[in-house]
């Protein structure tokens, strides 16, 4: 892993409790302190994903005899337990003459374009100080609706969104094992090593192997190089990023090329719906890169304005692209299957815009794990379509 010793920027995600909700040794958090402090002195911009706000806040609570359970407990545990989390890694990394810059975040703070710009400026601005940035959801006012899911996925959309060069993930696990108990030294394609997967999510988090492929899937997507190593291993940081095999490395699948706005469609836009189109426009997309016209468009799934972020799905019902609606869902259905004239006798001289614009729309590499899966659309939603059809881009 020769590239790793290269990197610019860095994400590593190590949570500060065990798989039992026990406080990881603090001899540990200094080793790996000390690592990222490394790192930092030959200028790599590291942020760090920590997880276990909510397990040092159950511990507090129940040392006043209060039972977690609901939602507003997780919440309160939270509260508590996240100026604990932070204390420990500031006080790890001023060992080594670092500072930590605390960052809270939300699902909103992904899924709304403006709030993921001030979001990313904030991180780099962090970085550029040459500070660590401690990053972790706000559990604190998160409902289960609106989650991020986990802290692998998390530390894979800060990975993204900055366009960093490696995710560290740390774990119990030394790697990803075969069925004989062994760790897989490299994988090129995260969602066939499913097949390894074992029931092993922890009692703490919410995380486990299954997570931590599907954050390997939608890092390597963005071109940054994934590893899946244990979070014990001595100098394991240091040793990853400077190029030997520690763990499991995913290969970057995507060519990192996307700019910020294609990343945030990609992995971070909240989903609104679904369009079905026909086989000519699928390969258009794929093939030239053109625009979504509503010619191609079969069918609409769910209701949505102009802007949202809709998944674009094939004839077989598979979700191969997303992208920005430039049509309300109402007006998308009212011009499939039409063509530019035909649109602009139907709604007016002037209206003939896309479905979806190319430069709102990402194709999906084969790694991507937000692809979902769905039925074909029914023969009879396509009674105005034209199979095959396809219109030049505008």
């Amino acid at each position: 892993m020769a590239g790793l010793s290269a990197v610019d920027r860095s994400v590593v995600d190590q949570p500060a409790v065990d798989a039992h909700g026990f406080r990881t040794d603090g001899g540990v958090l200094d080793a790996i302190a000390g690592d990222l402090a490394g790192l930092v002195g030959r200028g790599v911009r590291v942020v760090l994903v920590s997880s276990g706000a909510v397990a040092h806040g159950r511990l507090l609570l129940h040392k006043q005899g209060i039972t977690t359970g609901t939602v507003e407990h997780t919440q309160a545990a939270a509260a508590l337990g996240q100026p604990v989390l932070m204390s420990r890694w500031v006080t790890a990394l001023a060992k080594h003459g670092v500072r930590a810059g605390q960052v809270l975040v939300t699902a909103d703070d992904f899924e709304h374009r403006v709030r993921y710009v001030s979001g990313n400026r904030r991180l780099e601005i962090l970085l550029e100080a040459g500070c660590i940035a401690v990053v972790n959801e706000n559990d604190s006012v998160a409902f289960d609706r609106m989650r991020l899911g986990d802290n692998d996925r998390l530390s894979a959309l800060v990975a993204r969104s900055l366009g960093a060069d490696a995710l560290l993930m740390l774990s119990v696990a030394a790697g990803l094992e075969d069925d004989s108990g062994r760790v897989i030294a490299e994988v090129t394609e995260p969602n066939d090593a499913a097949r390894f997967l074992r029931s092993d999510v922890s009692d703490a988090g919410t995380g486990g192997m299954a997570t931590k492929l599907d954050a390997a899937a939608l890092a390597t997507d963005a071109g940054c190089v994934t590893v899946i190593a244990g979070g014990h291993e001595p100098g394991v940081v240091r040793r990853v990023m400077a190029g030997e095999l520690v763990g499991t490395v995913f290969r970057a699948a995507g060519d990192g090329g996307d700019n910020a706005r294609r990343r945030w469609i990609g992995a971070a836009a909240r989903v609104e719906g679904t369009v079905y189109i026909d086989r000519g426009a699928v390969r258009a997309l794929r093939e030239t890169g053109a625009s979504l016209l509503p010619i191609g468009v079969v069918r609409i799934d769910g209701r949505f304005d102009a802007d949202a972020a809709v998944d674009i799905a094939g004839p077989d019902g598979a979700a191969f692209a997303r992208g920005l609606a430039a049509l309300s869902s109402t007006d998308m259905r009212r011009t499939a299957g039409m063509t530019s004239d035909e649109i602009q006798r139907v709604l007016g001289v002037g209206f003939a815009a896309p479905s979806v614009h190319r430069d709102n729309l990402v194709i999906f590499s084969p790694t991507h794990p937000d692809t979902p899966r769905g039925d074909p659309p029914p023969a009879d939603t396509a009674a105005t379509h034209r199979p095959g059809h396809t219109e030049p881009s505008p």
